[in-house]
């Protein structure tokens, strides 16, 4: 062929590659995959992973992503993928999720906790400690022959401080609780069928009667069923919602909900009462609750199922059944995560429920009782009876 026509052929060559490569390139920068299962163009779609800690490597059917968390990787072909989330170091999450073209797909705030068994540090008490679950601040009695003793630890680390120190009475059975304020605690003392409340201001150490008058919201019972009111500035009790017949105290709550302890028949009762039809959102039989840092939804048991229950859509979602008895029930603040602990020691459960619920086991313990986070979820501390004592034993979760 004479060089004369190179040239033209070399342009028309190059044109034609073009006009080829041109739409190809478009079309991948555009995220459109050839799928050689169904023969066929199409468009991927995007997975979105967050994790706690970040930097964690994300697998995709086995292979590895150069993303790390959080990452957005926009490639990834239409139709169900094995996904896992690794850390050195942190226990795995794995998944399999549905992946839709055009479609983001979500893998947020996967909490992964640490693997290794560090050693743990562990303080002896006289009484099982009360926890403050909004503070994590604890409280706890000291009886010896003459006097009790009230005190209180702002964390494991903290020194105790000393809120009250009375002389004790043979006939007296002394205990203590939170109230629905986050700096008072009620120092109870009982003799036979009398009952003295006294307020503590864990602040200040000011002490005060506590007079059960002073609650809006009052519980009477009738002959055949348990009558709910509230008091208006006049002391005019208004009734809200008729109840069965009970033995009834109030737990604490978010507003504008109350919540109802039964403990005749081991129930917990949800009431609305700015309702002024079905003020009663939830009856069930319950010996473990926990609230949500929000607020917005309510974490029960019944011993043997854990549930999730939503006030606001009125949705109640059993996430696990399990074979020994629950006997603690907490959020982990970090992520939706579910915690219980039982006989065989404490499990972290996810409430994600796509191809199954990640569960972990935190802590290998068959005496747990209860536990607490602190230091933002780095560490579980949870207590355990021996003899006549009761060890407070810490552990780190988180770095």
């Amino acid at each position: 062929m004479k060089p004369k026509y190179w040239r033209p052929l070399l342009f028309f060559i190059f044109v034609a590659a073009f006009l080829i490569s041109a739409p190809i390139v478009v079309l991948y920068t555009s995220g459109y995959r050839y799928q050689f299962g169904a023969n066929k163009i199409v468009q991927t779609g995007i997975l979105n992973v967050t994790s706690f800690p970040r930097g964690a490597s994300i697998f995709i059917d086995d292979k590895k992503q150069k993303e790390t968390t959080p990452a957005v990787i926009d490639d990834v072909m239409p139709g169900k993928h094995d996904v896992r989330v690794q850390k050195d170091g942190y226990t795995s999450w794995q998944k399999t999720l549905e992946i839709i073209s055009k479609q983001s797909t979500f893998a947020n705030d996967i909490i992964l906790f640490l693997e290794q068994d560090p050693e743990s540090t562990t303080i002896t008490l006289e009484t099982e400690p009360i926890i403050n679950q909004s503070t994590k601040q604890w409280a706890y009695l000291t009886n010896d022959s003459s006097w009790v003793e009230v005190w209180m630890k702002e964390n494991f680390d903290a020194q105790p401080k000393s809120l009250l120190r009375l002389p004790k009475q043979k006939l007296k059975t002394y205990s203590i609780e939170w109230t629905d304020s986050t700096n008072e605690i009620k120092f109870i003392e009982t003799s036979g069928i009398k009952k003295a409340t006294t307020l503590i201001n864990v602040q200040t150490g000011e002490q005060k009667p506590f007079d059960e008058k002073q609650n809006r919201f009052v519980i009477k019972n009738l002959f055949d069923r348990s009558v709910l009111s509230v008091k208006d500035e006049s002391s005019i009790a208004k009734i809200i919602a008729y109840l069965p017949l009970g033995s009834y105290v109030f737990e604490n709550s978010p507003e504008p909900y109350l919540l109802l302890k039964d403990n005749a028949h081991a129930r917990l009762i949800l009431i609305d009462p700015t309702q002024t039809q079905e003020q009663i959102l939830l009856n069930v039989a319950a010996n473990q609750w926990n609230w949500s840092v929000s607020g917005s939804t309510l974490l029960l048991s019944d011993g043997f199922d854990v549930a999730a229950y939503s006030p606001l859509s009125h949705k109640q979602e059993t996430l696990t059944r399990v074979s020994e008895p629950i006997s603690g029930l907490k959020w982990y603040e970090k992520g939706l995560i579910a915690v219980f602990s039982s006989n065989e020691g404490i499990t972290a459960l996810e409430l994600d429920q796509r191809s199954q619920r990640n569960k972990t086991t935190l802590i290998k313990e068959p005496s747990v009782g209860e536990f607490w986070f602190e230091n933002d979820g780095a560490w579980i501390v949870w207590t355990v009876k021996k003899d006549s004592k009761v060890e407070v034993v810490r552990k780190k979760i988180q770095k």
